[in-house]
């Protein structure tokens, strides 16, 4: 298992989460956080392919703000996947992300690549179609 896995995280519903859930099952993580503009328009990209591809296991990651701030955001922008609170970027730094939106892409094998960049919704959808194709 990668060691960026190995976190444990409250979710934006008060529950807790394990990276470790994520082994062994292709993933999207989404980073982002409140105050990006493009972020706000990534959120209907991700919503969308998330709802399309529903073998692969989607997270939001949201960075740098509040419990209460991401709670806003997602009530502006509904997500039908799991959100996890990383407001001391723990979680994201595991990833080599320092900004906002970003995505982790991990396979079913553990390995991880990254966009460090807003992404179109073709590029996105490329990326999540190699997760199916690995």
């Amino acid at each position: 298992m990668p060691w960026q896995l190995q976190f444990i995280a409250q979710s934006l519903d008060g529950g807790g989460f394990s990276g470790e859930d994520l082994w062994g099952k292709p993933a999207v993580l989404w980073f982002w956080e409140p105050s990006c503009a493009a972020c706000k328009s990534q959120a209907t990209i991700v919503r969308a392919a998330a709802a399309k591809h529903p073998g692969i296991t989607f997270v939001g990651v949201g960075i740098k703000a509040s419990a209460t701030d991401l709670r806003a955001f997602i009530r502006n922008h509904p997500m039908e996947f799991t959100q996890v609170i990383d407001t001391s970027t723990n979680i994201s730094s595991r990833f080599g992300i320092t900004q906002s939106p970003a995505y982790a892409f991990i396979t079913e094998g553990g390995v991880i690549n990254t966009a460090k960049k807003p992404l179109s919704q073709h590029d996105l959808t490329k990326q999540v179609n190699k997760l199916n194709d690995a």
